[in-house]
């Protein structure tokens, strides 16, 4: 420590105390007397001094040796105390702590507390300090409720200073994160970042930074988390803050080895080894040797991953790394077939995390077991295992709040259910298979649910294989898919492991399979599809993964011939081919990329429509939702509706059809009708209440990126799926149709949860919503309403008037077509200019006289929901549409394309 790092340490100094700190320098060291130093002083006041570039002299010294600083600045303390500069010397002690802190010397930090006596320093500041700091221990050793108490006392206190509210907040976070409260913890990180970015704490936004990428790594969002680390690393440049580099370097690592990018995440991690080697950091240098490891492991240098979790082990930097590294060390024994030994390590890290009360490591571990017992042909010790890390992940959902956090992160764990349905199918035991498939889609979308409605006992847990065949019709056919393939989070590197590791990538994650599950009331069939079915689902999908190749107008509007939907009947649909001619109440629980897939275009490999001509689709994000959601009676929600009424509202200036197809649904059904600028979300959420059928025929779009934001148009802006999920249950509707573009796609995430409108309308009360796939055609879609409607208000079932609408389109002739436009006002002209416009768009297929069959005009639409099971939506009747309120006048002047049939 050279005397101008030593001076850089106090905010100010003067000749006295100059010289009681240079009294208690080593022996040997030397420093420059009081008028020697005096050039390199600036004066602040009179007779205090400050050190001319402190910041470059502070930062240069606590890099070079922060373990020094630390105790110069107890030393400083002791001296400022005997003068009673009492302020200056809280100072002192909490950079001592603050590099306790950032040396993880928690120990030292302990023995500062332990020394330090409150009655001695009679400042509101040093008390509040040493409660944080007592905070921070408890954290560290678990201690999860002493510590959240501490820090909630602190943070309600009115003289608690703004910085350390601040840091309150920060390790409040820390302390929900270890208990696996995720979005607790990130709205904690969050609130800290932004009250230190008011007291313009750079050090402190770059802790907040970093924690904020670590949750985001844990929900596989690695580009979030790097942007975070690399704005964390601007910090720690401009602050010369060299340990918490250290720190972020390997945080870098870590996400690039996730995303597969193992050059970078090799050079990071290095570096990050190399920098904590130099400041003496042994748990940072533990940790780097622990990813790089990890890393080594994954590329296939076994010897080289060996070699750093040994010396990862010997420093013992964390016990949360030497979890990781014993359950990794088991892993490298498992691939060697030194099964015994790695049942061994597995065990070891096992006890280590119950030690710590770690369920997530638990979860983990119990995985790697159930792994190793398959292995070696132990299925029921497997099934065991499997069970037994199942359990304890479905007891974090109670601990996770926030819908998205929560699907994130149990989309992280798909493979434990994956497995677990695939030992089952091994097994023989597709009752079972069914059970945990269930268990595995839409969680989050049944806690949603369960909060929202009366029946959260039925809602907030799937149903088994028995109570979903005990509660379905027996006429009713359920088609449950389910696919194996890895967590999102995890595809980067199981992709690569596919093709360079593969025997590694089996003992990480389950085989990618397809399975559909064929059930009635009284039987339960396995049909595992082809092994390449995830490839040849990529291959069906175009370029922009929006819908199936070839089944939308391409860039000069024309359609082609459909080839994809006899590959995927084949595929899909082949092993009950036979049962489908003779089956009309079917329901489709698909997954993944199926979500996305017109099933009722689907065709067998001659050609011939899957299902037959009368059959009824309905999809559900689930069985326990197709067969629990919307049985709850209006009574139920609220209070009972006297005189429910449909609600219809149609706004697109831009477009010629979707405001006329509104005044048709409206002329067919009553009730009440916004168009144009009375079509607000204001108008709409306050009428919808009371309404018994919603439509809205106006745009919408979907936010791949961020699908919560999708939403619909209307004449004040965007009515988003957030804005609908942040309000409780409000529908009494039967029925909500969305005829609007793209109004069904919705973000399939990790764990099967959809997230998007039609989550939002159900979630809402809605029990079944009509939602399209893709950008719908105007004009057919005004059409396929029309059709819909007429058999709707006649008292036919949504699935089965959805089916007659989309048949009466395909047999549509163009002679038909014309008739029914120029019937609903349409010059010659405009009726020449349609059918040319369809006939152009038809000129590579073999059918002309039917300008509508292609599926792209009608398969788009699909019902989503479980209502039909129980209720009927055909409610709008005539009786009801007579009583019903009108706010324009517009209707009765509907078109006669929507004129209502006498």
């Amino acid at each position: 420590m050279n005397d101008l790092w030593l001076a850089a340490l106090p905010r100010w100094l003067d000749a006295s105390l100059w010289r009681a700190v240079c009294r208690t320098l080593d022996l040997g060291a030397t420093a420059r007397d009081w008028p020697d130093l005096l050039p390199d002083l600036n004066l602040l006041s009179a007779g205090r001094w400050q050190l001319a570039q402190r910041p470059a002299y502070l930062s240069a010294a606590r890099a070079a040796d922060p373990a020094a600083c630390q105790q110069w600045h107890l030393i400083f303390f002791q001296a400022l105390l005997e003068r009673q500069e009492v302020s200056e010397a809280v100072y002192h002690f909490e950079q001592a702590g603050n590099l306790c802190l950032a040396r993880l010397a928690y120990d030292e930090l302990g023995q500062l507390i332990a020394a330090a006596d409150a009655q001695q320093v009679l400042l509101p500041r040093f008390v509040h300090l040493l409660a944080y700091y007592q905070a921070v221990l408890a954290v560290e050793r678990h201690d999860w409720a002493a510590a959240a108490e501490l820090l909630t006392d602190l943070r309600s206190l009115s003289n608690l200073d703004p910085d350390l509210y601040a840091r309150c907040t920060n390790t409040l976070g820390v302390q929900a994160y270890h208990q696996a409260q995720y979005d607790t913890s990130f709205h904690y990180y969050q609130e800290a970042y932004q009250a230190f970015q008011q007291l313009a704490d750079g050090l402190g936004q770059l802790r907040a930074l970093i924690n904020m990428a670590i949750v985001h790594n844990l929900l596989g969002q690695f580009d979030d988390a790097i942007a975070c680390l690399q704005d964390a690393r601007a910090w720690s440049h401009s602050l010369h803050e060299a340990v918490w580099e250290s720190w972020i370097l390997n945080e870098l690592g870590i996400n690039y080895k996730d995303l597969g990018q193992w050059d970078s995440a090799q050079a990071h991690l290095e570096q990050a080894l190399a920098m904590s080697r130099t400041l003496n950091r042994q748990r940072g240098v533990a940790t780097a040797l622990a990813n790089l490891g990890e890393l080594f492991l994954l590329l296939g240098q076994t010897a080289a991953a060996e070699q750093h979790y040994q010396e990862a082990l010997q420093l013992a930097g964390s016990p949360f790394m030497t979890i990781e590294v014993l359950g990794n060390l088991g892993l490298l024994r498992q691939l060697q077939g030194q099964y015994a030994a790695a049942d061994d390590l597995f065990r070891q890290a096992l006890a280590h995390a119950a030690g710590i009360h770690s369920v997530s490591y638990q979860a983990l571990i119990h995985y790697r077991l159930g792994t190793l017992a398959w292995q070696q042909g132990d299925l029921a010790a497997a099934r065991m295992s499997f069970e037994q890390s199942i359990h304890l992940i479905e007891g974090l959902r109670s601990q996770i709040q926030t819908e998205d956090v929560r699907i994130h992160l149990f989309g992280g764990w798909q493979q434990v259910y994956s497995a677990l349905f695939l030992l089952t199918l091994a097994q023989g035991d597709a009752a079972a298979a069914l059970t945990y498939a269930e268990r595995a889609r839409a969680r989050a979308f049944l806690d949603l649910l369960s909060g929202r409605g009366p029946n959260h006992v039925l809602l907030g847990e799937p149903l088994s294989a028995n109570a979903i065949q005990a509660q379905m019709p027996a006429d009713m056919l359920l088609l449950v898919y389910f696919n194996t393939n890895p967590p999102t989070r995890f595809q980067p590197v199981a992709d690569w492991l596919l093709h360079h590791h593969a025997t590694l990538r089996e003992l990480l994650f389950p085989p990618d399979r397809t399975v559909m599950l064929a059930v009635t009331s009284q039987t339960i069939e396995a049909f595992p599809l082809a092994l390449d079915a995830a490839a040849a689902l990529r291959r069906a999908f175009a370029a922009d993964r929006r819908a199936l190749a070839g089944l939308t107008p391409g860039a000069d509007g024309r359609l082609t011939q459909p080839w994809v939907l006899r590959s995927l009947g084949t595929l899909l649909l082949g092993p009950v081919l036979s049962r489908l001619a003779e089956t009309e109440r079917i329901a489709i629980v698909p997954h993944g990329p199926l979500h996305y897939v017109p099933f009722s275009a689907l065709q067998s490999a001659t050609g011939a429509a899957c299902f037959a001509s009368t059959a009824t689709i309905l999809f559900a994000p689930s069985a326990t939702v197709l067969l629990t959601h919307g049985r709850q009676q209006p009574s139920e929600l609220g209070s009972p509706i006297p005189s429910p009424w449909p609600l219809v509202i149609g706004f697109a200036p831009d477009l010629r059809h979707a405001e006329a197809e509104a005044q048709s649904v409206a002329s067919l059904l009553g009730g009440r009708l916004l168009l144009g600028h009375q079509a607000t979300q204001d108008a709409f959420l306050l009428a919808a209440p009371n309404a018994s059928l919603i439509h809205l025929s106006c745009h919408g779009t979907f936010n791949a990126q961020a699908p919560l934001q999708s939403g619909l148009f209307l004449a004040d802006g965007l009515l988003t799926a957030a804005a609908l999920l942040n309000r409780p249950a409000f529908l009494q509707a039967d029925l909500v149709t969305l005829s609007a573009c793209e109004s069904g796609r919705s973000g399939v995430l990790s764990g099967d949860e959809l997230l998007g409108l039609v989550r939002a309308f159900l979630a809402a009360g809605a029990p079944v919503a009509l939602v399209s796939l893709w950008a719908v055609d105007e004009l057919s879609t005004r059409l396929l309403m029309r059709f819909f409607y007429t058999a709707l208000a006649q008292g036919v079932s949504a699935a089965a008037a959805l089916r007659q609408a989309q048949q009466a389109l395909t047999r549509l002739s163009a002679s038909a077509l014309s008739e029914i436009l120029a019937a609903g006002g349409f010059s010659p002209a405009q009726i020449a200019h349609e059918l040319a416009r369809l006939d152009d768009a038809c000129e590579v297929l073999p059918d002309h006289q039917h300008l509508l069959s292609h599926p792209y005009y009608w398969a788009g639409f699909v019902l989503i929901g479980g209502a039909p099971l129980a209720r009927s939506t055909a409610r709008a009747e005539l009786d009801v549409r007579q009583a019903a309120p009108r706010d324009s006048t517009e209707a009765d002047a509907a078109v006669a394309v929507g004129h209502r049939p006498s």
